[in-house]
């Protein structure tokens, strides 16, 4: 999320630029929750691999 801060130092900035700051912050905003998506899935495989391993030794 740091890198968010860094894509933009130019706050100040008005005018024609602002769509293109938004897309920038749109995409950066896309690519963190595509990220985050693709690893909450890692962890509902792991965490149903981990439960089908407690039934396995439980049985």
């Amino acid at each position: 999320m740091e890198e968010n801060k860094a894509t933009n130092p130019r706050p100040e900035k008005k005018g024609p630029n602002i769509n293109e700051s938004s897309n920038e912050k749109n995409h950066s905003l896309t690519k963190t929750i595509d990220s985050l998506s693709a690893e909450l899935e890692e962890v509902k495989k792991n965490l149903q691999k981990r439960k089908s391993e407690n039934t396995t030794l439980k049985i």
